[in-house]
This record gives structure tokens, sequence and C-alpha cells, in this order.
């Protein structure tokens, strides 16, 4: 007895469903900021930040084409929010506003300690405060703070309860020390190896502009790959599922 082949919609059915999952059928863009741009005018994305290594191991160890684009994160931040495409940022802080219109991944590093950066004189003042939110919130001195960047949510309740507010720059470091070194602001939030890299980029003396950490600074925050919700959750649990557990120590772009 001959078992009857399938009707020609059990085929179709079948052949549907084997179909690639949607994570699978094209590259998915992944913005990158500026800060992680190679200095060779190509547009070569820098290998040394271990937060782009790690994702690059994720990405190839879970069989994920993606496209790296360099994106200022105010409009990466903006095109979350609208969600009209799939795509992905590298390196978001979580907060409770973006987790609203974004789908994160786990960890991939924890970020590298952050400290208030400014001339010796100020830095000198802002360390007889008794901890890092009276630095912080020191109404003598102004906070240079980039627009749209989120510092961690601990620091960022301190800067929105700054008696004066901060005075905003675009997202990047190329303006932070000039603006700094002209007295437009007195300190900003950082840490030691962007300033070392801002010193040595901008042609600044080891000794003009210095960190502090006061007592009681946050620790560090986790940067993770922030997606659409455009992005398939599969998409993104594939790449969770290639991550370590542990985040690692490391320095990243905000």
């Amino acid at each position: 007895m001959h078992t009857p082949l399938p009707r020609l919609g059990t085929l179709l059915a079948i052949l549907l469903s084997m179909r690639a999952p949607a994570w699978a059928e094209a590259p998915v863009p992944v913005h990158v900021l500026e800060s992680m741009r190679a200095p060779d005018g190509q547009g070569a994305v820098l290998n040394g930040p271990l937060l782009l290594q790690r994702a690059r191991q994720a990405f190839d160890a879970a069989g994920l084409s993606v496209r790296l684009e360099f994106m200022p994160l105010r409009r990466s931040l903006h095109e979350l929010q609208a969600n009209r495409t799939a795509f992905c940022l590298l390196g978001a802080f979580y907060t409770p506003e973006r987790a609203g219109f974004g789908r994160y991944s786990k960890a991939l590093v924890r970020e590298e300690q952050q400290v208030l950066i400014g001339p010796p004189a100020v830095m000198a003042q802002l360390a007889e405060r008794p901890d890092a939110q009276a630095a912080l919130q020191d109404p003598r001195f102004e906070l240079l703070s980039f627009e749209g960047v989120s510092y961690g949510a601990e620091l960022d309740r301190w800067i929105a309860g700054r008696a004066r507010p901060a005075q905003l720059v675009s997202a990047g470091t190329a303006r932070a020390l000039p603006m700094l070194a002209r007295g437009r602001a007195d300190f900003m939030i950082s840490t030691r190896s962007e300033l070392a890299l801002m010193l040595q980029r901008q042609g600044y003396g080891p000794n003009e502009f210095v960190a502090l950490q006061p007592p009681g600074m946050p620790e560090p925050p986790s940067r993770h790959l922030l997606c659409s919700l455009k992005v398939d959750p599969g998409w993104v649990a594939r790449f969770d599922a290639a991550l370590p557990d542990l985040p690692l120590q490391g320095a990243a772009p905000k």
C-alpha cells in the first residue's frame, strides 16, 4: 500500500516553515559612535575597545550578519523611539526610559569607573566636598554634560537635581576639553582612559586636566546592545546566548 503524496498546499506550508528566520535574512545595521572611528580617514572601526571586541565575537559565534554604521547618539536614540526600522545601538547604558522603546541585550562590558575631570584648581575645590553627590551638585561650578547621554541611573538623578543646570554639548569628546579650557564649563564626567585619549588627540599637557574620584562615586554601569523593537527577539536571544555570563571591565563610548 502506497502512502499518498502530500497535497500541494501541504508542501507549500512545509517549505514556508523551512524558511530562514528573520535574523538570518539580511545584515542588521548596528550603530557605532564616532569616537570609535579609527583615525585613518577611511571609515574603519577601532579594533581596540573591549566593547567592540566582545560584540564582534558574539556576532560571529551566533552567526549573525551585521553592518556597522557610524551614527550620532541623539540620532540613534531618536530612531529607536520612532521604531521605523530594524537596527541596534552598540554600547548603551540601561535606563527605564530606553527600555520602554528598545530591546536590550545582556551586558557586554561593565564600564570603567567614572570620575570627574577638570582643571586642577577646580578639582582641588571639589575634592573638599564630603562625597561624590555633593561634588557633582556643587553650585559654584558648571557641569559639562553630553546631550542625550546617560551616565547611569544614579549619576543621572544627581545631575537632574543640580541647582545649576548642566551645560549641554552634543555627544562626542572633541569639544569637551576645549570648552573646559575656554571656561565655558568647569568640569565633566568621564573615565581616566578617556581623559588620556582626549589629551593625546588634542595636544593638551598631562597636567592641564586631572581626574577626581570622590568618595561614594557610583559603581560603574554596564553597557548593552540596544535594538529597536523591529529587531526579531530571536535575533537578540541568539546574541545573548553567544555572550559569556559575566560582564568584563572595559571602557566604551557612551
